[in-house]
């Protein structure tokens, strides 16, 4: 929407100013601050553009603009050599962002003996400015506090801060573990250092990524990997960078192949001839000789962690963790109990003997079936595509469930069809035992 008409002064470095009209907008045109004309162009002696796509006014010697800019469904990326750097903005679902997030918990407390090497890395994240001190004066309140944790990585022996963007993610359109396993079985991956720190995120977004360290606030000017839309950021600018060296002869080396053998979003996925399958990224872990609180939940998180398909591993770390809680009030507590020693040590060697952890990489078509039960202890759901188990969940119900099986099965049932809008699916079977539900979906989908 036009706002006016005026006469603006423009100059190229050092250069005369030249007076232009403008159009003047209440808001970004395509992304931009100024959107020149050919007229204003023209005033301004000319423009050169080479391949790459580099800027220089006829007058000037000097690069005056360089910038590749992204525009996906689901966020908005630009490259500005001046500063060498990719800066992105995701996009909110439905075009409207969250007034505020509820979350008011500044961190998971890590367990004493990592406290060092987290708050060791947290110094390093502030050193390379990737935490700033929050500048309310400039972007007013913030509007989202998220919770940090320590994640003690085995394979490189450190210790790494996570952000949880669990309520985050409810307001950003994106959930790409599904939509990479719609890939075809010749994927291929390409790995970078520190990756996911190397995109710095609009200055306008800080206000939603405020952490709290010590009483004091910072915002996080980078992109994590917790945030669902960062893969696809990272997958787009990654083709962006090689479709550039590309223009200027140089070829990149050839990704790796996902069928010789790869580590991808912590799971292992090797090659058959029937194509992809996937598997534990990771060692099952064992029991310490000392069990705290949070070591079970350490190994119960491990055991589960973000895999599509576990199956009667989920009822049996929900139950374990649950029994966890009832015994502790801290998380450094002291769990003598020979009975829940006991439940870690028979799940740890029936996953061993024979791990539910695994199933089918490539997803193909739209057809999906549906499998949904509930018992007195816990409700399940498991997703099938061309007879193999995509996805599954499971819910334990509250001690003190008074709730008929009925309103149980049908709350299985509404849980697994919100999964299965997630994955796409446009012919959905549902298979249940209880008529109850069988006439609710009936009538419901008729």
């Amino acid at each position: 929407m036009c706002s006016g008409v005026s006469e603006v002064y423009v100059s190229i470095g050092s250069g005369p100013p030249v007076a232009v009209k403008a159009l003047v907008v209440d808001g970004e045109l395509l992304g931009y601050d100024l959107l020149l004309g050919i007229d204003s162009i023209t005033r301004l002696s000319g423009i050169t553009i080479n391949g790459a796509g580099d800027v220089r006014f006829s007058q000037h010697e000097t690069l005056v603009c360089a910038a590749t800019t992204l525009d996906e469904p689901n966020f908005h990326a630009k490259y500005d050599r001046g500063t060498n750097a990719w800066t992105m903005s995701w996009k909110w679902s439905g075009d409207q962002p969250p007034v505020s997030l509820r979350n008011r918990l500044a961190e998971y407390p890590p367990p004493a003996h990592l406290r060092g090497q987290y708050e060791a890395e947290l110094q390093i994240w502030k050193d390379n400015g990737w935490l700033v001190p929050y500048p309310e004066d400039e972007l007013g309140p913030p509007k989202g506090l998220i919770p940090l944790m320590a994640i003690r990585q085995e394979n490189k022996q450190n210790v790494r801060p996570i952000m949880d963007y669990r309520e985050l993610n409810e307001h950003v359109c994106a959930h790409k573990l599904r939509e990479w396993r719609h890939q075809e079985a010749d994927a291929t991956i390409l790995d970078l250092q520190r990756a996911y720190l190397q995109i710095r995120v609009e200055k306008s977004l800080w206000l939603y990524q405020m952490v709290k360290i010590k009483g004091t606030r910072y915002c996080f000017t980078r992109l994590e990997f917790g945030l669902n839309v960062a893969p696809n950021i990272m997958t787009a600018i990654m083709q962006k960078v090689k479709e550039h060296f590309e223009s200027f002869g140089l070829r990149c080396k050839e990704p790796e192949l996902l069928r010789d053998g790869m580590k991808v979003l912590g799971l292992r996925v090797t090659g058959s001839a029937d194509g992809l399958s996937w598997g534990r990224g990771s060692d099952v872990p064992e029991v310490p000789t000392s069990v705290k609180c949070w070591c079970v939940f350490s190994i119960c998180g491990k055991l589960v962690c973000h895999f599509p398909v576990c199956g009667w591993l989920r009822v049996a770390v929900a139950a374990i963790t649950r029994q966890a809680t009832s015994m502790s009030t801290r998380w450094d507590d002291e769990l003598r109990n020979p009975a829940l020693r006991k439940m870690l040590e028979k799940t740890l060697a029936r996953v061993s003997e024979d791990d539910p952890v695994r199933g089918k990489c490539c997803v193909d078509g739209s057809e999906f079936m549906v499998w949904v039960d509930a018992s007195s202890l816990a409700l399940g759901v498991a997703l099938v595509v061309s007879g193999s188990i995509v996805e599954d969940a499971c819910w334990l119900r509250p001690e003190n469930d008074t709730r008929h099986i009925n309103l149980a099965e049908l709350d299985a049932t509404v849980k697994e069809v919100n999964l299965a809008l997630q994955w796409q699916a446009r012919v959905l079977h549902i298979v249940t035992d209880s008529t109850c539900v069988y006439w609710w979906t009936t009538d419901a989908l008729s």
